[in-house]
């Protein structure tokens, strides 16, 4: 299924947090989405119920954390309307809906940890015009993220639609279509893109898909505190990475500053390398081809510099070690390369720092 239908939404809609309240509540979800292709009319859509990877200190939100059981009592896509870069604070109109079914039903109850499809759906959107995803669900402890790119709105109960990023919502808008490379960006909120405006699309990752087209398929599983051992530790977020041919390493700044969730202390260089070493391994035992980026420069206090300054010297050797490509990531952010850690366009990169990120990455040519 995932390489009949690759992603084909340049924006991440993983999972580091969970919607719980003290009694099961009903939730209507909607988000808006650029698309990398509009050649597709076939669609299918995948949910894991679970946690990917740790939230802050991982009191609420940890790797492999299961969601609840909880109830899907419709779903449905539609046209947008033609997508114009800025904030959206409100819910723009859509035409055309579709309903999206579940092994022939409207309705499905989801089990704790489950991952599944929907059935195919056939819907053409016109060029240039935004996918809308709305669903209603009934439960609690529903994963999510609270720093999703998109324009996202829900609505409690009977409430009226609100622009709100904690939104429920798909891991993978799989679109039917033969891609060169199925590519997933593996990192933390860097990745995921926090620091840049909603629905402005200027953050590395997605400049970068939308420069490369809908002729490659890209999958964000970018998540905000993320750690490469949340990967190397956890099933549920490094089953997603082996999924597809190419997966771009972007972890590190929180092994660095937090480390690893439930250990109560922050991570070496060398326990980053091992953790690098674990999930490259685990990649390529699946046949994914990796391509390793360095960790951008940051806000690394004291101790934990030196631990990044000595991960810059390591990485060309790892990257020659297990014959990968390697990205220099931070070069591309920092103002005093390689080692100088000052970055140019904000600890979490604006969206000028996504374009050079960006520019740079293409010309590289290593995707």
């Amino acid at each position: 299924m995932f390489k009949t239908y690759p992603s084909n939404i340049p924006l991440g809609t993983s999972h580091n947090f969970i919607l719980c309240r003290e009694e099961s509540f009903r939730i209507r979800a909607r988000g808006y989405f650029r698309c990398l292709s509009y050649m597709p009319d076939t669609w299918r859509f995948w949910f894991s119920n679970a946690v990917d990877s740790t939230f802050a200190s991982g009191e609420t939100a940890y790797p492999d954390r299961l969601g609840g059981e909880w109830k899907i009592l419709s779903a449905r896509i539609g046209d947008g309307g033609r997508w114009s870069c800025g904030e959206m604070t409100e819910p723009a109109p859509v035409s055309g809906w579709v309903p999206v079914t579940f092994a022939g039903a409207s309705e499905k109850t989801v089990s704790p940890g489950e991952r599944f499809w929907s059935d195919e759906v056939s819907f053409t959107l016109p060029e240039g015009h935004m996918l809308v995803w709305e669903w209603e669900l009934e439960g609690n402890e529903i994963p999510c993220t609270p720093d999703s790119q998109a324009p996202c709105f829900t609505a409690f109960g009977d409430e009226e639609l609100i622009f709100h990023p904690e939104c429920p919502l798909p891991d993978l808008f799989g679109a039917r279509r033969e891609v060169k490379n199925r590519i997933a960006f593996w990192g933390d909120s860097i990745t995921q893109g926090c620091g840049t405006r909603n629905n402005f699309y200027e953050h590395w990752s997605a400049r970068t898909a939308l420069a490369l087209g809908g002729e490659y398929s890209f999958w964000n599983l970018g998540l905000g505190w993320a750690r490469g051992s949340d990967a190397a530790l956890h099933e549920y977020w490094r089953y997603k990475a082996a999924q597809a041919d190419t997966v771009c390493i972007v972890h590190g700044v929180n092994d660095i500053n937090s480390g690893a969730y439930g250990a109560g202390k922050t991570a070496s260089a060398d326990d980053v390398i091992e953790t690098l070493e674990s999930n490259i391994k685990f990649l390529q035992k699946q046949g994914v081809h990796v391509i390793l980026f360095t960790i951008p420069p940051f806000e690394y206090p004291g101790h934990n510099y030196m631990v990044w300054k000595t991960l810059r010297y390591a990485y060309p050797a790892l990257a020659e070690a297990y014959g990968i490509p390697l990205f220099d990531f931070s070069g591309t952010l920092d103002a005093r390369p390689p080692y100088g850690n000052r970055y140019i366009h904000g600890a979490h990169p604006d969206g000028e720092g996504g374009r050079i990120a960006a520019e740079a990455l293409v010309a590289s040519g290593i995707l």
